[in-house]
């Protein structure tokens, strides 16, 4: 499907829009509360497979394989470059890029 498409397929469900439907809000994680728990989380994840980190945590599988090599991110953040506190958006990479086209494409539209 072409982005011409999308934008015209889009379109019948146009109407007035006042602010943005998307939170793209983040979650903070400050080092002094948080630095302990997300190293004793990765460690708990590291042994388990993905599967089991789905079925024990309720994560979704494109979750799953990503969680620990994110921890461990978080961690040496936190750690190595002693940072206070990392800002960690709620909004995946693929979410992002929706909300980019949409801001670009349809909310400027309407609103700008």
């Amino acid at each position: 499907m072409a982005l011409t498409d999308l934008k015209s397929d889009l379109s019948k469900f146009r109407r007035p829009i006042e602010r943005p439907i998307i939170d793209t809000q983040s979650v903070e994680i400050n080092r002094k509360s948080n630095l302990t728990p997300l190293s004793d989380l990765s460690d708990k994840l590291t042994f388990l497979s993905i599967e089991e980190r789905m079925s024990e945590y309720k994560l979704k599988p494109d979750r799953a394989d990503v969680i620990v090599p994110a921890l461990e991110i978080y961690t040496y953040v936190l750690n190595e470059l002693s940072a206070e506190k990392i800002s960690v958006p709620k909004m995946g990479l693929s979410d992002g890029i929706i909300y980019d086209f949409y801001k670009k494409e349809i909310y400027n539209e309407h609103v700008g």
